[in-house]
């Protein structure tokens, strides 16, 4: 069975899984350069084209996922009676949904909320007792060896709310791993770095939070106007002059 769209799956396995270059147990893994193999850790969510499910006699269904590429939506979203040779034959990430056994990939009943920054979102550790990196960006996921200490500032480039929940799971742009902005027990752990002095410039002057936001685009605009006020005299005068 053959499914063309966009669906996206969430990586349930511990260790994570392998990208394979087939849909295929016996396909080879993909490696990088360096001879690493490419693996996407648990938690991570990942978008697919296309879903191929084996059936077989006496035994449970095995699915694979195709990475979503805008190359092979494109040709498959073709309304043609068959497919196109070249969506068959063109290079692919595939990863295993499952086997008889075993669950790696979860589908999502709705689209997670991603977000990705190239140049990064600056946050800072608010909480005394900092937070220990894991692999990928689930409870489950394993934890580095790496933990950010209360007031270290860190660059994030992928941001991610599962379907359903309120944590954000943020990546490090240094690929060190992930972490999230609240605990399960709902505290603060991260905060985006404009958000935290946002916050400061509220408690040293007596402002609500809230209240900053609209104060402070106030106090551009008045800021603003004064520079091209200044701008204007000082034309009059070289004119003057």
């Amino acid at each position: 069975q053959v499914r063309l769209g966009s669906f996206y799956f969430r990586v349930l396995s511990e260790r994570g899984v392998k990208a394979r270059v087939g849909p295929s147990r016996r396909a080879p893994s993909i490696k990088s350069e360096d001879e690493v193999y490419f693996r996407f850790e648990c938690g991570e969510f990942l978008r697919a084209s296309e879903v191929v499910t084996f059936f077989r006699d006496g035994a449970q269904p095995e699915s694979f996922a195709k990475l979503y590429r805008n190359r092979h939506a494109t040709l498959n979203s073709q309304q043609k009676p068959y497919r196109p040779l070249i969506t068959l034959a063109m290079p692919a990430e595939w990863v295993q949904v499952n086997t008889d056994k075993y669950q790696y990939l979860q589908e999502c009943p709705t689209d997670p909320y991603i977000q990705r920054h190239r140049e990064g979102w600056r946050y800072n550790v608010v909480r005394e007792a900092g937070i220990t990196v894991r692999k990928g960006s689930s409870f489950s996921a394993s934890e580095t060896q790496v933990k950010l200490l209360p007031g270290e500032s860190l660059l994030i480039n992928e941001r991610v709310t599962p379907p359903g929940e309120r944590i954000t799971w943020l990546r490090l742009k240094d690929g060190q791993g992930w972490v999230h902005d609240v605990s399960q027990d709902n505290e603060v752990i991260l905060v985006a770095h404009s958000l935290r002095h946002r916050t400061l410039r509220a408690k040293t002057s007596g402002l609500d939070s809230t209240e900053v936001p609209y104060n402070t685009i106030l106090a551009r605009l008045f800021h603003a106007e004064q520079e091209l006020a200044a701008e204007g005299t000082a034309s009059a005068d070289d004119d003057t002059a």
